[in-house]
């Protein structure tokens, strides 16, 4: 079986705007002094209307449900795995919404005088032209960037000390990289059961409205299971393919009108989520220690997967980026 570093990369997005919030410590101290009271709040104002950056919100937020629903969680914060086989489909969609952003942006920049102009007669006496930043300091406060990265390997190590403390730090990396790789999996067993669940809940309540996104989310999320199963888990595989055929196969319309169709597909969830449940915990493989370390082991032979990519990743990525990737481990 082909390790994770042969399977998949780390990407880190960086989506960012400005909030248009501003406390008022003035105000706040005055609420404070008006009811007797000590530090009881803050009051924030806001600086612009919420439909100002409506439009760069809304596709900031598309852009982060996308990256979530389409990588794993990796064992840093801000970085996440994304299988190699989806780099294309992710790279393209991402770029998509970096263009958006940045129209957006371009939009609101152009119409933030008028919109200064406006919450000076909104806000009145709470208006400060201190609060609002100038077109160059506004600028810096919106970004989306992407950055991609190899998931190290623990044959990536160059530096120069003892044979055993290296051969330590390699062990150490290997069990990492297998904990990253169980917790992935374990994600996908999560994802799949809290959708069921939330099947299962509102189906077998024959009175509870649900929206057709209901059944659309398991037939997307059953779509994207095998892109994102790096160990090619058959049980995973499986379920998913039961849940698929079990609980998609009657459209949203067919399952308010027709009780039986409803009440047989709530069945059929409640039976999913049994055999789904005992995958939710799967336990961990202790990591070594200095103390306590494990026999040498020899690793899998690497399997030669074709990969297909507009930008492929090199294999033998550059020692610097792939220390950077490392150095976060430890």
């Amino acid at each position: 079986m082909a390790r994770i570093d042969e399977k998949a990369i780390l990407v880190k997005p960086s989506i960012t705007q400005w909030t248009a919030r501003k406390e008022d410590k003035k105000i706040s101290k005055e609420v404070d002094t008006n009811h007797n009271a000590q530090n009881a709040g803050r009051y924030h104002k806001y600086l612009l209307p919420k439909e100002a950056l409506e439009k760069i919100s809304k596709v900031n937020n598309e852009a982060r449900t996308f990256h979530y629903s389409h990588t794993l969680p990796w064992t840093i914060d801000g970085l996440a795995i994304l299988p190699s086989k989806i780099y294309f489909e992710y790279s393209q969609q991402m770029g998509k919404f970096k263009a958006a952003h940045e129209s957006a942006v371009n939009e609101f920049m152009s119409n933030y005088p008028r919109f200064v102009g406006e919450a000076k007669a909104r806000l009145n006496g709470l208006f400060d032209p201190k609060d609002y930043p100038n077109a160059a300091q506004l600028e810096r406060k919106f970004s989306f960037t992407l950055e991609f990265y190899p998931i190290p390997s623990a044959g990536d190590f160059r530096v120069e000390i003892q044979q055993g403390e290296l051969d330590r730090m390699k062990r150490e990396l290997s069990a990492s990289l297998k904990s990253a790789e169980q917790e992935a999996i374990k994600e996908l067993w999560t994802r799949l059961y809290s959708t069921v669940k939330h099947a299962a809940e509102r189906l077998g309540d024959p009175d509870a409205v649900f929206r057709n996104s209901l059944i659309e989310n398991i037939k997307e999320l059953c779509f994207l299971l095998p892109k994102l199963n790096l160990t090619d888990d058959p049980q995973l595989d499986a379920l998913r393919k039961e849940v698929e055929a079990n609980l998609t196969s009657f459209s949203p319309d067919t399952l308010r009108e027709d009780k039986e169709a409803r009440r047989r597909t709530a069945q059929e969830a409640d039976r999913l989520l049994k055999s789904i449940t005992p995958h939710l915990d799967t336990p961990k493989p202790e990591a070594p220690t200095r103390e306590e370390s494990p026999k040498e082991t020899t690793a899998p032979p690497r399997a030669e997967e074709p990969r297909e990519e507009p930008r492929p990743i090199k294999a033998e990525a550059d020692t610097e980026s792939r220390l950077k990737a490392m150095e976060a481990i430890f």
